[in-house]
């Protein structure tokens, strides 16, 4: 838990508490970091989607991908983290972690 900068633009806190701004929990191992390109998150059919056609289908500008924050919590790909330039969250509830961790994130 702590809290940590990206990029010289975003501010990350994780925290075990749950606040209005949070997503979560998620379990560990835990690691937030940028995109890359095999990347797959879990729609709400159940099917997989690559993260690379979610920012396609935002219109996310190419130049603004790599800044978007991933979660992968126990190797899974689990929530993009979109909603501090302007396009939701996509956040894939994991059942197992009651006692994990919340992320909330600033602009600075």
């Amino acid at each position: 838990c702590g809290v940590y900068t990206l990029n010289e633009k975003l501010e990350i806190a994780v925290q075990t508490g749950k606040n209005d701004n949070s997503l979560g929990p998620f379990a560990f191992p835990l690691v937030i970091r940028n995109r890359q390109s095999a990347d797959k998150i879990r729609s709400a059919d159940g099917s997989l989607k690559k993260v690379s056609r979610i920012f396609s289908d935002w219109k996310v500008p190419e130049q603004l991908r790599d800044e978007i924050p991933i979660v992968e919590a126990q190797n899974t790909v689990c929530a993009v983290m979109a909603a501090w330039c302007g396009y939701k969250d996509w956040l894939v509830p994991q059942h197992d972690s009651k006692n994990g961790v919340y992320i909330s994130m600033r602009k600075l």
